[in-house]
């Protein structure tokens, strides 16, 4: 059934009588248009003068597609709509964003457990046993960062994961140190070479850090 839009200014010039036949017919038509609007129902056309009634559940959202198609959006169309349309920062009004997954590159978003699960501290402490051949102290991980002091004396290291080769000695004169330095696969290494950082009887506390 077609229908012609009439404004205000260009209705037809009624120049016939309207009879009760007209009058019953007008009525027909206007009973068979509103049968197209049931409650929360809107006519919606993806091509020119074919307008389909769309029913809308609540809390809807109505969108065009990609494809072109007007629908009644799922939270996953919304989603693909969304998705790289961001002209600006979103804010979530204080509400959280759930059921995230960990990061798997650089970009990714990261939950808190990721987090807190990814920056490693741990402390302990060792005593020297004079060995020169490189001696594994364990931290659990790959730090990028140790503290090794001593008690006895105010000799300390400082071993940083990007210098993994070396370390630096703190002293009246700071140095870099060779023999003290981050172990390839778990905590770092101490008397490579000599007995720098492993000097017998001597205990050793650190502070290591992954982050």
């Amino acid at each position: 059934m077609a229908y012609v839009k009439y404004t205000w200014q260009n209705l037809p010039n009624i120049t016939t009588p309207i009879d009760k036949a007209n009058l019953d017919h007008l009525e027909t038509q206007y009973e068979e248009f509103t049968k197209l609007f049931n409650a929360f129902t809107i006519l919606a056309a993806d091509v020119n003068d074919t307008p389909a009634a769309l029913t809308l559940a609540a809390s809807t959202i109505v969108a065009r597609l990609a494809a072109g198609g007007i629908v009644a959006a799922t939270p996953a169309q919304i989603m693909a709509i969304l998705t790289g349309q961001a002209g600006a920062d979103f804010s979530m009004n204080t509400h959280k964003i759930t059921a995230v997954v960990d990061p798997t590159a650089d970009q990714h978003a990261a939950t808190k457990k990721y987090v807190d699960e990814s920056r490693e501290i741990a402390t302990g402490s060792y005593s020297g046993n004079g060995g020169a051949g490189g001696r594994q102290i364990t931290t659990g991980f790959v730090p990028t960062l140790v503290w090794l002091k001593t008690l006895n004396s105010s000799i300390s290291f400082i071993i940083e994961g990007q210098d993994a080769n070396e370390s630096i000695l703190i002293t009246a004169n700071p140095t870099r140190e060779t023999a003290v330095h981050i172990h390839a696969t778990d905590g770092f290494t101490v008397g490579d070479g000599s007995d720098i950082g492993n000097n017998n009887g001597v205990t050793y506390y650190w502070w290591a850090i992954s982050a």
